[in-house]
């Protein structure tokens, strides 16, 4: 199983640790260079898109004004990709943390990018995400649950550690609107 990714180049071998008794574990640690994600916030005010290594290190980000369109979001991936001058076929998959848009048709961006990139498109609620990159990038903090407020209108919740989605999939949204305002 490790062997796999350690011939891909994803991972490489640092040594053996100390054995307690039995066989040595053998230790591994992420190559930076041998895989790439992108991430891309779609929010009302536009399009932010950055391409990390393994290590979550940021090298390149985009940023767009445009507008929120399918086709932006496809701008902005292609210009990460293109300004980072990373190898396609090394990028392991694009992440897109969405807010309730609705001009944003979900699907319709994730045909077109299917259809453009050879990478695996992952989507998820814009609080989802963010609390859940709270929750991997702390992980010096012993917290199983988590409520992360995100966006003044949402939030992500993390119940036993891992992201809570609801029987709807969207848990931790807030729907307002001007109509509901109004009555108040």
């Amino acid at each position: 199983y490790v062997k796999h990714y350690i011939k891909s180049s994803m991972v490489i071998d640092i040594g053996q640790e100390a054995s307690s008794g039995g066989r040595r574990p053998e230790l591994i640690d992420l190559k930076p260079a041998g895989g790439y994600v992108i991430g891309v916030s779609v929010i009302q005010g536009g399009i932010v898109g950055v391409l990390t290594d393994l290590k979550i290190r940021v090298i390149e980000k985009t940023v767009s004004h445009e507008g929120v369109s399918c086709e932006n979001v496809r701008a902005v991936i292609q210009s990460v990709l293109e300004k980072s001058k990373v190898e396609i076929d090394k990028v392991k998959g694009v992440g897109l943390g969405v807010s309730a848009i609705p001009s944003l048709n979900i699907s319709e961006v994730c045909g077109v990018l299917s259809d453009q990139f050879s990478f695996p498109v992952f989507v998820a609620q814009d609080a989802m995400c963010a609390a859940l990159g709270e929750k991997r990038l702390n992980r010096d903090a012993d917290v199983y649950n988590m409520l992360y407020m995100y966006s003044d209108i949402g939030c992500g919740i993390i119940l036993q550690g891992d992201i809570y989605l609801g029987s709807s999939g969207d848990a931790g949204e807030i729907s307002l609107s001007s109509e509901n305002l109004a009555d108040k």
